[in-house]
């Protein structure tokens, strides 16, 4: 894939990227279903900004405190006896993980003439509220637990950029 030019575009790219992570760091299968309007109900997790033709786009992975605890428990390859992990050490991983799939999707958009650049990961627990954004979004199932990619949109220049 090799079009930024519209939130579709974006959020194939990240459902590839995140059955990629998925499969590799995770250990677990994903089955996406894409989200027809706006965001997924108000959930915490990562968000990580990337910067493309002079337009921010911003790439969420949410889910509920449990879903949280799962996909870092998968990442971290920690045992079913072991004890949960840390609100900050859930918070660093599924900030890691987002930060793999933005690398994932910085891969699949990568041409000649659109950069796309990745910031730093923030961690967000509960809404995030801005306003203005063009938003697409889809539910995943990471093998048994519940996650929501998001792309939010800050500029007017992609297609199908609707708020």
């Amino acid at each position: 894939m090799k079009n930024g030019n519209s939130l579709e575009s974006w959020l194939e790219a990240a459902i590839q990227a995140v059955t990629e992570v998925a499969g590799s760091a995770l250990a677990c299968d994903v089955v996406a279903t894409v989200r027809e309007g706006g965001l997924p109900p108000t959930q915490s997790g990562a968000y990580l900004p990337m910067l493309a033709a002079g337009d921010s786009v911003y790439l969420g992975l949410l889910s509920d405190r449990p879903g949280l605890t799962q996909i870092t428990r998968s990442l971290l390859g920690m045992e079913p006896a072991e004890s949960d992990p840390a609100e900050r050490d859930v918070a660093d991983a599924v900030s890691e993980i987002a930060n793999m799939i933005g690398g994932g999707v910085q891969r699949r958009l990568a041409d000649p003439d659109f950069a796309v650049e990745l910031g730093l990961p923030i961690f967000v627990k509960g809404e995030v509220m801005m306003e203005d954004l063009a938003t697409a979004s889809a539910a995943l199932d990471m093998g048994g637990t519940a996650v929501e990619v998001v792309i939010l949109h800050g500029g007017r220049r992609l297609e199908g950029a609707k708020s």
